[in-house]
C-alpha cells in the first residue's frame, strides 16, 4: 500500500520524466497494482492530454520494436546522441 501512495503522490505532485517513464512502462507492461490501474483508467477516460500522451507512447514502442533492423547511419547516430547530452545534462 506504500508503493500505491507513493505512486499516487508523485502523480499528483510533479513527477520527473523518469517517473513517468517508469509508471507508463508499468501501465503498459500490466504490471501496476490493481487498484493504481483502475484510477488511471478512470482517469484516462476523461483526460483529453493523457489518452493521445499514452497511445503515442504504445506507437513509440511498437516502432522501436519493429525498427530494431534498421541500420541508422553512424553521423546520425552520433549526432542525436551528442545533441541529447547537450540538452539533457541541464534537466
Amino acid at each position: 500500500m506504500k508503493r500505491i501512495l507513493q505512486i499516487l503522490l508523485k502523480f499528483m505532485g510533479r513527477p520527473t520524466c523518469e517517473e513517468v517513464n517508469r509508471f507508463l512502462a508499468e501501465y503498459v507492461e500490466g504490471t501496476l497494482p490493481d487498484d493504481v490501474r483502475v484510477k488511471f483508467d478512470r482517469h484516462l477516460s476523461h483526460c483529453k492530454c493523457c489518452g493521445p500522451f499514452l497511445d503515442d507512447y504504445r506507437s513509440t514502442i511498437k516502432f522501436a520494436n519493429s525498427s530494431q533492423d534498421i541500420a541508422i547511419p553512424e553521423k546520425l547516430a552520433d549526432s542525436t546522441i551528442e545533441f541529447l547530452r547537450s540538452h539533457l545534462k541541464d534537466a
